[in-house]
């Protein structure tokens, strides 16, 4: 039998920083310090306000821009409903010059940081190290919070070189903690 003693760390195999994807106030911050959570459970929200309004102009901008589209193809003398038999050079050059394209991007844009404004947990875990505060800018802080799955944990500890030989993957270790 071989004995090492060595001093390490348990860490949670899997971690997760959850960051602010866009810039706003906070709104609600609706979990505490060493709360378990649920994956895609909602940790806390931004103010939304321009989020939504930013929205609605690129929805109002989409909205404009398939009109010009079929527009457009009127003017080849083609109609929307006629896509499949439109030629592929009308079709895109009626969608560039009309800004369908640039309007569509937009839209999807818009949509994707309304939906940032809701900090959901991407793993189940417990919430640790949670920056935000209600009422402050999220630019403030460096992140939201950061979710830790201790349901599977690993031992990272540091062993000499001359040891390396008598250890192996899947080995069972005897963890004892200091408290």
């Amino acid at each position: 039998d071989l004995e090492l003693v060595s001093n390490g760390k348990l860490e949670a195999r899997r971690k997760a920083v959850v960051p602010f994807r866009v810039q706003e106030q906070i709104a609600s911050v609706l979990v505490k310090e060493g709360q378990r959570v649920k994956e895609g459970q909602l940790l806390g929200e931004l103010d939304a306000f321009t989020y939504r309004k930013r929205l609605e102009e690129a929805e109002h901008r989409y909205q404009q821009a398939l009109i010009d589209v079929e527009d457009r193809l009127l003017g080849y003398g083609y109609r929307m409903r006629d896509s499949l038999i439109i030629p592929e050079e009308y079709m895109k050059m009626a969608r560039l010059r009309s800004g369908f394209n640039a309007a569509q991007i937009a839209l999807e844009e818009a949509q994707r940081n309304l939906n940032m404004t809701a900090m959901k947990a991407p793993i189940s875990g417990v919430v640790t190290n949670l920056e935000a505060r209600v009422h402050n800018p999220s630019s403030a802080f460096k992140q939201f919070c950061e979710l830790l799955d201790v349901g599977v944990m690993h031992l990272v500890f540091n062993l000499l070189e001359t040891e390396l030989a008598g250890v192996q993957v899947g080995q069972k270790v005897l963890l004892t903690p200091f408290a």
